[in-house]
């Protein structure tokens, strides 16, 4: 279901001018939470609703904004998404974080991962 923003004006401003506006298209972004990302938010996962398309930087920092210092401090190291953390947009890895979100994609989030053994087929 997509979700249209709406503006409303006065009967009185409309009569005396012309009015242009856009209207943007509300994208859903699925985000699953991954370990201490997961115990930090409390909540394994969550939709969040944006604007059209949004980096994936601006997003994360929306994050941020949403679930506090504790996630910003884990997640990122100064303005960019701290090295241990691992982005991934519909099961592929997200390296560039400039690249945008769109409607339905889903942003996993997952802390450093460690232990098991590596089995190589060759």
């Amino acid at each position: 279901m997509s979700n249209v923003k709406l503006k409303f004006f006065p009967i009185e401003f409309l009569e005396n001018h012309f009015i242009a506006f856009r209207v943007d298209k509300m994208s859903t972004i699925k985000v699953k939470f991954f370990a201490r990302v997961r115990e930090i938010v409390k909540t394994p996962r969550t939709e969040i609703n944006v604007n059209g398309k949004i980096k994936l930087i601006d997003f994360m920092n929306l994050l941020a904004n949403k679930y506090g210092s504790e996630f910003r401090d884990y997640v990122f190291k100064a303005d960019q998404i701290a090295s241990h953390i691992m982005l991934m947009i519909n099961g592929d890895a997200a390296n560039d974080h400039n690249v945008f979100l769109e409607e339905n994609d889903t942003l996993a989030i997952l802390p450093p991962v460690g232990g098991g053994n590596i089995l190589i087929l060759t």
